[in-house]
């Protein structure tokens, strides 16, 4: 069955013929299937990866707070800094916001990122 339809004078669109049976039991599977399996997706893939990243986050400062003090704001700062450069600091970063940093404190620092494997994220 086809509808059938005309222009009205102000432009709309009148339906001619009855469609309530085209239209009354629309299937939407497919519109629900996607946002089940992307769901479905982010429980089983991205949450797992998401928390395995903050257990190693956690790991990383302790082990820097073991040597090091600094606040939280420097240490997501120096984070971030290291996760840009795959475990090691820029020269920007080492020569400015880091500069107080001694070598061996680099040094363990870098050892720590990659022994935790922050990299991966």
């Amino acid at each position: 069955m086809l509808t059938g339809w005309e222009t009205t004078p102000n432009l709309n669109v009148r339906v001619r013929n009855d469609t309530g049976d085209l239209f009354r039991f629309f299937d939407a599977t497919r519109q629900v299937e996607f946002p089940g399996a992307s769901v479905q997706a982010t429980v089983r893939t991205m949450v797992p990866r998401e928390i395995d990243y903050l257990r190693r986050y956690d790991q990383a400062k302790a082990r820097i707070q073991a040597f090091l003090e600094m606040p939280d704001h420097r240490f997501d700062l120096m984070l971030g800094f290291l996760r840009q450069k795959r475990g090691r600091f820029s020269t920007r970063a080492r020569d400015r916001e880091f500069a107080a940093l001694i070598n061996d404190e680099v040094s363990a620092i870098d050892t720590m990122y990659a022994d935790l494997g922050l990299a991966e994220f």
